[in-house]
């Protein structure tokens, strides 16, 4: 009695059976590595809105009393600080040309380099004279000129302070200023820590902008 030609390939190989170990040893790798970075990385999203462009179909809605439009403006000088319904403690310094000055300028102080590998902190332009962080030297507190954001957190604190029902910010930075240099604002004017040690949220709805020149 002969067989078909499929039946008889059949019965020569047999079974064929897949060795699933690499791939389950795979899986039992990258499982709990997959576990302990969803528990060490942290995404945070900061909402910002963009200006305008042209005149809105809508009119404006009535209020009260004006907007504060608190502005921080962004600049290698440092920060200045304006507001075009209510006053600021504290006036614009001007030079003999009359120019308005940061109220914030940039100041020397140690930055830990880890942050800054292969670069220098902002304003970079002001650090060009200065050598860049290393592995060497990440550990290390460098002295830099840098954004007092200190100064910062505590002047917004104080305007929130008096104008506690805003919430809304202008952020303006110029076209030289770094990415970090604006989060570094974006993160000192959103909350302060109080004398409790919690923190209270300041100015929370960002408008970014481009700066003119100070």
């Amino acid at each position: 009695m002969s067989f078909s030609p499929s039946s008889r390939n059949r019965d020569e190989l047999g079974e064929v059976a897949i060795n699933l170990n690499p791939m389950m040893d795979m899986f039992a790798v990258l499982i709990p590595a997959l576990l302990m970075l969803s528990a060490v990385v942290e995404v945070a999203i900061v909402k910002v809105s963009a200006p305008s462009i042209g005149p809105s179909n809508e009119p404006p809605p009535k209020e009260d009393k004006p907007p504060l439009n608190l502005t921080v403006t962004v600049s290698d000088a440092g920060y200045m600080l304006t507001a075009t319904g209510g006053e600021l403690s504290g006036v614009p310094r001007a030079d003999a040309n009359g120019i308005p000055q940061p109220q914030i300028p940039v100041k020397e102080q140690p930055i830990v380099c880890s942050k800054y590998r292969g670069t220098t902190p902002p304003p970079r332009s002001r650090n060009l004279d200065r050598p860049p962080c290393n592995d060497a030297n990440a550990r290390d507190a460098v002295m830099f000129v840098t954004y007092d954001t200190a100064t910062l957190n505590q002047a917004i604190a104080k305007i929130h302070q008096e104008y506690p029902d805003e919430r809304r910010i202008i952020i303006a930075a110029e076209s030289n200023v770094q990415y970090e240099a604006i989060m570094d604002v974006l993160d000192a004017t959103r909350v302060s820590r109080l004398a409790s040690g919690e923190f209270e949220t300041m100015f929370d709805q960002v408008v970014l902008s481009p700066a003119t020149n100070m």
